[in-house]
């Protein structure tokens, strides 16, 4: 009996051992996994860190050598100069030298307070004509005129001393003719009077002085033995005439009469358009009305309309169309017009949408529309082209709605022709998930 439960106790004992080796080993092995993983993740950490700075220092290189060629281009860079290149001196600034002492500076006296002393010249020989007759001194042509001695006609004052019985000579040159001019007056230096002005008047009234002008004297005959003085008369050149007199006809000014400009008329009857969605004739009928339209109108189609509703089937495309139909009108304003004119195309006319507003409107339906083309794109792939053009009053826009709806739609087939190579993809898109 002892034997058996000690048996027992025993096998206990294994399968419990047994266990706790299981569950260490389980342990260890978890233990192991995780330090696996964290050692590839460390791995991988450290491959990409060293791929990072292999293309930072890649592209450290890159920029180096690109700095590198740069220096070299802006050296072979021709520069122009004006003169012969010539190394640039280098200026030093000289030191200053250490000022002597006060007591040490000997001050000179001014220059003006030094006599000078005058530097004797040497002298030299002067060549003198030595004249034994007075006729050889003289020319052929001059004249000698014997006057009384000075010294009488200074005797009164106590200048000079008693006359001696000498006589003063001069030579005088006879006068020569002076062509004289027609409307010039020869007067001798002593007939000629000048009046000074009168400063007194000029300072008081403020006015340029005015010298009085002599009046010509009668010619008197010149004589031989005088000389003669020709004085040329300044005429004064008479004032040209006043703008106004060269130009008569700006004298009196004219008045231009410009036609006034008409007074504003009353504002043009501007077409009346229904808002919400309207059959294809009422658009019929505004088309034919001739009157000035403002606003904005857009031309939407579907590409490939027939190859969507040969996969497809007609129902599915319907609701595809009724759901565009009320995205274009959800996504303007409530006097807009909606109208399908074919089984793939839809006109939109905008009344009252210019400048800003018709380019917010514009763009606001083209976001709808790429909006509706992705979220369609996986159960139902369609692809819409559509163009818009704005009619106003201004130059170069259309006037009437018909115009304007004829531009639109020509750009709506420039972007339908565009996008004609995308069909193949939508095609083949749709094959695979009608398949699936």
């Amino acid at each position: 009996m002892g034997s058996t439960e000690l048996q027992v106790f025993i096998a206990l004992g294994v399968v419990l051992a047994a266990v706790l080796i299981a569950f260490a080993v389980d342990v260890l092995k978890g233990a192991h996994e995780r330090l696996r993983e964290r050692n590839a993740a460390l791995e991988e950490r450290g491959r990409a860190a060293e791929e990072r700075a292999r293309q930072a220092e890649r592209l450290h290189r890159q920029l180096v050598e690109l700095v590198e060629a740069l220096k070299d281009a802006e050296q072979m860079r021709p520069v122009s100069v004006s003169g012969p290149m010539a190394r640039q001196p280098v200026s030093r600034t000289p030191e200053p030298e250490p000022e002597a002492p006060r007591e040490a500076v000997l001050e000179l006296p001014d220059s003006h307070l030094v006599v000078q002393t005058p530097t004797p010249l040497p002298e030299s020989p002067v060549a003198v004509r030595v004249v034994s007759d007075e006729e050889e001194f003289i020319g052929s042509d001059e004249l000698i005129e014997e006057l009384p001695p000075m010294a009488e006609l200074a005797a009164g004052d106590g200048l000079l001393p008693a006359p001696c019985g000498r006589k003063t000579r001069r030579f005088v040159t006879p006068a020569r003719p002076i062509s004289i001019e027609a409307g010039e007056t020869v007067l001798p230096l002593s007939k000629l009077v000048v009046e000074p002005p009168c400063w007194e008047d000029w300072l008081t009234t403020a006015t340029a002085p005015e010298q009085a002008e002599a009046e010509p004297a009668a010619p008197e005959p010149a004589e031989a033995a005088e000389q003669t003085v020709v004085e040329q008369t300044q005429q004064v050149p008479p004032e040209p005439p006043a703008v106004e007199e060269r130009l008569p006809e700006i004298a009196e000014p004219k008045v231009v009469e410009m036609p006034l400009p008409p007074p504003p008329a009353a504002e043009d009857a501007q077409l009346a358009v229904p808002s919400g969605i309207q059959p294809p004739e009422v658009l019929t009928e505004l088309l034919k009305q001739e009157i000035d339209f403002q606003g904005v109108t857009l031309s939407i189609s579907v590409v490939d309309y027939v190859r969507l509703v040969a996969e497809n089937g007609k129902e599915s495309v319907e609701r595809v169309m009724s759901a565009l139909e009320g995205l274009v009108q959800s996504s303007g304003n409530s006097t807009d017009l909606v109208c399908r004119i074919s089984e793939d195309e839809f006109i939109v006319v905008c009344p009252g949408a210019t400048g800003a507003a018709a380019t917010e409107r514009v763009q606001q339906l083209s976001e709808n529309l790429w909006d509706f083309q992705l979220r369609s794109l996986v159960s139902f792939p369609i692809l819409f082209s559509w163009g818009a053009s704005e009619c106003g009053l201004m130059p170069g826009m259309p006037r009437l709605l018909a115009d304007s709806i004829d531009r639109a739609r020509e750009q709506m087939l420039e972007t339908r022709r565009s996008r004609r190579a995308l069909t193949w993809a939508s095609a083949k898109y749709g094959l695979q998930s009608s398949a699936g």
